[in-house]
């Protein structure tokens, strides 16, 4: 008997308008039953006066039409635009709605929805919240379930209304009375009105530390020199109210470790390949997020931290057992010793122990790595890629989900998503009708503006100040020399918090700003004027395009790679590459999102432009390597990958059709490359400057000329 949930429930919604040519659907149904109005009932269940007999059980397993087909016709006994949904899954031949419609699915703890947009623009909301778990995966089956048995709790419950309106949240939120950032001393200050919410939530802390999950046990001395204890407060708004936390860690810069820590985890390219093959698949893609990841993994040895009783009151530490352990520092506040067994955020090794508590885990149960941080199963059609505590989850079918997380859940408390909506920072929408996932980042910008420029910035339409060259001129082309007065102290602050902010969102999401952005951090170590002036121009770009997204669309999952360079174009003589990768087909006139970019400054001094080219080539091909790895280990084994070139010497060295007499300084990456190309890994066809997509990341572009080419790279909604 396998440990799985009840088969998926639907419920039928009023017919949609007339839908676009449907593409191809998942070839597995599921029986679906017809329940009360707003309720997701079992199959077999009574329906009501409103509600149509489901379809037959002959619509089951019929042949779908494929994506090429220019008018499918639905499934026998299906009737065509309908829309079932249940558990993230559709039925095969009907439109599907186009956002997703599914919230959180929690493991072991609650069944309960957030808002949830429909296909008609009228948002689902829960109208009922389950306090009590739902009963263990193992315990239901398809075949315990007859006709006499009592239907299982309900996961999901719905109803549709008008949406539910949260009030935006404080400016005070997460800010003490001075508006610094709050900490565990500011809110325990006895002139702080909420300091018994913190004493309580501090102590709620403790408790599971001492009993729920004992971490941590009191001694009476250490065996080596003791670390502090860090209590992390943290304010969320949830539901119009503000949500209090108190996150226990331990001093880990304190911490002696014999052994490496460094931990494996996914980089943002495997999780876009994951997307790449979830909308080519026209499959499902979920997500699940482990509650206290770091906590309660055993460690080698123990650690030992020092606690101040002044962060609990003496009835929860009389409670716990602590009270005999006091003891009186030479200053006479009152503090006490533990034994830390498991591992604690902010330990160093925390990181190491509670990622192979979860590989092991995983392995145990039949999922394996085919690289790091990517995983398959040996007989489920399911890939997911984990970074820290999150999971990407790309699956065919919602039961190979709730396998996995019904191994997960044997050892965590799991959050979980059959259909995503969120993943590392973006706004995932999954449109299986018109076959397209759309990321994005709402709030982002809008947000770093706020902190930025919250009385408004110029608005630019590009984000870099654009130099025009000489023209006429006998003398040679150089870089800009920057003679400007150095930075103030406090724009050199802001500098760095600019890049720091805008570093990931323009390599994750708007690579539009990220030539811009490669600039000024290399120049952020000795700011000047000219710097400042960059920072204004890029944020008022930021203000002119805040809501950039990415959409991906269906492709032959072939990797396509485009790379250029720009001789000299950097101060101190330095030459920038650029590389455009992602998956489409071979044809270079095919867009589809970029799964990785790169603008950066070669960190050699190239002799000509050949070299500079040939520097970028090399390094775009490394990054494909991986990338065709990727591709590979989810079942997309590439062939010869080509990497779009606009100078043909380095084609031909590549190639070797061009002999290298006076190219020395290129060797390594001449004969690296080299090989690659004659074991027909890579080709490098040519590809004119004004065509080639790589161009963009290599020096700033005149407004027009960027205007015409960012629509490649990104998308701005109407």
């Amino acid at each position: 008997m396998c440990s799985l949930p009840h088969p998926a429930y639907y419920r039928r919604l009023p017919p949609l308008p007339p839908p676009l040519p449907s593409p191809r659907r998942s070839p597995r149904l599921r029986p679906p039953g017809a329940g009360t109005a707003g309720v997701l009932a079992p199959e077999g269940a009574p329906t009501s006066a409103g509600d149509v007999t489901p379809p037959p059980s002959s619509a089951v397993g019929k042949q779908l039409p494929s994506l090429s087909s220019p008018n499918p016709t639905p499934a026998a006994g299906l009737p065509c635009g309908e829309t079932y949904i249940g558990l993230g899954v559709e039925s095969a031949a009907c439109p599907a709605p186009p956002t997703p419609f599914l919230s959180s699915l929690r493991y072991g703890w609650t069944a309960a929805g957030a808002l949830l947009p429909s296909a008609h623009g009228v948002p689902l909301r829960p109208i009922e919240h389950f306090t009590t778990p739902p009963p263990p995966l193992s315990s239901l089956h398809p075949d315990d379930l007859t006709p006499d048995s009592p239907p299982p709790p309900p996961t999901y419950t719905y109803s549709s209304g008008a949406p539910l309106l949260e009030p935006p949240p404080p400016i005070s939120l997460n800010l003490d009375c001075r508006g610094k950032p709050i900490t565990m001393a500011s809110c325990l200050h006895p002139s702080n009105p909420d300091r018994h919410h913190w004493l309580e939530r501090g102590g709620v802390e403790l408790t599971k530390l001492v009993k729920d999950t004992r971490t941590i046990q009191p001694v009476m001395s250490c065996a080596k020199k003791p670390t502090y204890y860090n209590p992390v407060p943290k304010e969320k708004w949830a539901n119009g109210e503000i949500v209090r936390r108190v996150r226990g860690t331990g001093g880990g810069d304190r911490c002696h470790v014999d052994y490496p820590v460094s931990t494996n985890t996914a980089p943002v390219p495997v999780f876009k390949t994951l997307l790449h093959a979830t909308v080519s698949e026209n499959s499902h893609f979920g997500t699940a997020d482990i509650t206290d990841f770091y906590l309660g993994s055993p460690m080698p040895s123990p650690e030992y931290m020092i606690m101040y009783t002044s962060l609990f009151t003496p009835e929860l530490l009389l409670d716990l057992g602590i009270t005999p352990f006091l003891q009186t520092d030479s200053k006479g506040r009152e503090f006490f010793y533990v034994q830390v067994d498991r591992t604690l955020p902010g330990f160093r090794q925390a990181g190491l122990h509670a990622h192979q508590r979860v590989v092991q885990l995983l392995e145990n149960h039949g999922y394996y790595q085919t690289q790091p941080c990517l995983f398959t199963h040996v007989t489920d059609d399911i890939h997911f890629c984990l970074v820290v505590d999150d999971y990407g989850v790309k699956y065919t079918h919602i039961d190979q989900f709730h396998r996995l997380i019904a191994v997960l859940s044997k050892l965590y408390h799991v959050k979980a998503s059959p259909i995503a909506t969120t993943f590392l920072g973006f706004t995932i929408r999954h449109d299986r009708l018109n076959r397209v996932i759309i990321l994005s980042m709402p709030n982002y910008i809008p947000n770093m503006l706020l902190r930025f420029r919250p009385n408004g910035v110029r608005p630019a339409k590009s984000p870099s100040i654009y130099v025009p060259p000489t023209y006429g001129s006998t003398a040679p082309q150089a870089a800009t020399l920057d003679s400007s007065d150095p930075a103030t102290s406090l724009q050199i602050k802001e500098i760095q918090e600019v890049v720091g902010s805008l570093l990931y969102y323009a390599r994750a999401l708007d690579s539009t700003m990220l030539p811009a952005v490669q600039d000024i951090s290399s120049r952020q170590s000795v700011p000047t004027q000219d710097v400042v002036a960059a920072v204004e121009r890029l944020l008022g770009y930021c203000f002119s395009r805040p809501d950039h997204e990415l959409h991906i669309h269906p492709s032959h999952m072939l990797l396509q790679t485009q790379s250029d360079a720009s001789y000299l174009s950097l101060p101190r003589s330095g030459s920038k590459s650029g590389g455009h990768h992602t998956f489409a087909d071979h044809d270079p006139d095919t867009i589809n999102a970029p799964i990785d970019v790169d603008s950066s400054r070669i960190p050699i001094t190239v002799s000509s432009a050949a070299d500079s080219e040939f520097c970028a080539a090399y390094g775009n091909a490394r990054s494909s390597c991986f990338h065709r790895s990727t591709a590979r280990n989810i079942g997309y084994p590439q062939p010869p990958t080509p990497i779009f070139c606009d100078n043909e010497c380095a084609i031909g060295l590549a190639h070797g059709t061009v002999k290298a007499k006076r190219s020395k300084s290129m060797d390594m990456r001449l004969t690296w490359l080299s090989h690659r190309v004659a074991n027909n890994q890579f080709y490098m066809p040519y590809r004119p400057s004004s065509k080639l997509l790589a161009d963009f990341y290599t020096k700033p572009l005149p407004v027009h000329r960027h205007q015409e080419m960012a629509p490649f790279f990104v998308h701005k909604p109407c």
